[in-house]
């Protein structure tokens, strides 16, 4: 097996979240008496919320403060029914494991929510460590979390890949030194990135195994 140590992204790569993120920042701009395409939104949001909230501001001139505190206010309003595993993942971690594969999570989702979501499906026990919003490293794509990561656990970066569906996440793993694979189920990467793309667990484990 080409890697042992597999740290993913959540949303967008772990769990099936991004439609859930765009209604509730819709709802927030609606509370501002403004109205956004969600397909605009969608694609907006899958680069980072942060873009998001820079393009809105310049359109509609609300400031990065109040775009955060509309997004919270409606991010938890929806059960985990609507926070659910992307087909075959469950599946692939347990396989991995089983195959001596180690696997971390890595996200600027909050360590409550991604816990809590991992908890809900059983599957916390896959997971060895996590690095999430609250541990203050910079964002990604800076390599810093990573490093740490690998630091903590004395990970062989030639066995390490970083999986997730964004741009920035690819780069984190490029920037730190290890391999990268691009988890891209709803077509939103962009193209000619670093690493091999992958639309589904199906392909993402003929490529690891």
């Amino acid at each position: 097996m080409k890697y042992r140590h597999l740290i993913w992204d959540f949303d967008g790569t772990l769990f099936d979240t991004y439609p859930r993120i765009c209604r509730a920042y819709k709802k927030a701009l609606a509370d501002a008496g403004i109205v956004e395409e969600e397909e605009i939104l969608l694609k907006s949001i899958k680069k980072t919320l942060e873009y998001t909230n820079a393009w809105v501001s310049a359109k509609y001139g609300l400031t990065d403060e109040e775009l955060w505190a509309g997004y919270r206010r409606h991010s938890e309003e929806e059960g985990y029914d609507t926070m659910r595993p992307y087909e075959g993942m469950e599946d692939f971690l347990r396989e991995a494991a089983g195959q001596g594969c180690v696997h971390y999570l890595y996200t600027h989702r909050g360590v409550v929510s991604s816990m809590n979501a991992l908890a809900h499906y059983g599957l916390t026990d896959l997971f060895r460590d996590h690095i999430t919003g609250e541990d203050g490293f910079p964002l990604k794509p800076a390599p810093d979390a990573l490093n740490a990561l690998i630091a903590r656990h004395q990970l062989d970066r030639a066995e390490c890949v970083m999986i997730g569906d964004r741009e920035l996440d690819v780069m984190a793993g490029v920037n730190a030194g290890i391999a990268s694979i691009a988890m891209d189920p709803d077509g939103l990467c962009p193209k000619g990135l670093p690493a091999p793309y992958v639309s589904t667990y199906a392909e993402l484990r003929k490529l690891i195994f």
